[in-house]
């Protein structure tokens, strides 16, 4: 799995309260839990595909996108919608997987290759990602964009509105959930190692 960038938000006006997210219409993946997480701090979550963002912003049919740099660099967002903030509520990570059948087919020593390279390519993707999203922050600025950040009690907070989003979401949806919660559980055991 990577994590290739901080879950942001780029948009046409500041925010810096959780107050400024009200009435605001913001992209979103089309997901319950990404229309839930804007519901929850007065926004609206619209979805729709990334190619149709720019001109929405530029149209005013959207107030801004929620993203990450990787996105709002390359694609020049700063000309549009100048304002990031830095919200800090989650990362953005792609798995990267294989099939259990295939893999499971594979000699040993070549599965165990594959876990090799696999767990070196984890501990190098960390520091690199990092480094990357500092860069981005860095030509976001020198290029125009402004970035924000909420208070340490508006942070609190956005992490209190948020912590439950996922299970209240997924709770019709009990085998989801389970794999949610173990996710949750194995997030836990490995936290600071």
């Amino acid at each position: 799995m990577t994590c290739d960038g901080y879950t942001d938000y780029a948009t046409t006006t500041p925010i810096r309260k959780l107050a400024d997210f009200r009435g605001k219409k913001i992209r979103v993946f089309g997901s319950k839990i990404e229309l839930e997480t804007l519901r929850r701090v007065g926004a609206t979550g619209v979805p729709m595909p990334l190619a149709e963002v720019i001109p929405a912003i530029q149209q005013r049919t959207i107030d801004g996108n929620k993203a990450a740099m990787p996105v709002f660099v390359p694609f020049g967002y700063q000309k549009i919608a100048k304002y990031v903030l830095r919200a800090g509520q989650s990362i953005i990570c792609i798995a990267k997987l294989v099939s259990k059948a295939w893999y499971t087919r594979l000699p040993g020593e070549l599965r165990q290759a594959l876990d090799e390279a696999a767990a070196q390519a984890d501990r190098e993707m960390l520091p690199w990602s990092i480094a990357f999203n500092d860069r981005l922050y860095g030509i976001w600025t020198r290029t125009g964009g402004v970035l924000t950040e909420l208070a340490p009690d508006e942070q609190a907070e956005l992490r209190r509105r948020l912590s439950t989003v996922s299970e209240a979401v997924l709770k019709d949806q009990p085998k989801v959930l389970a794999v949610y919660k173990a996710m949750v559980e194995a997030a836990e055991r490995t936290r600071g190692k």
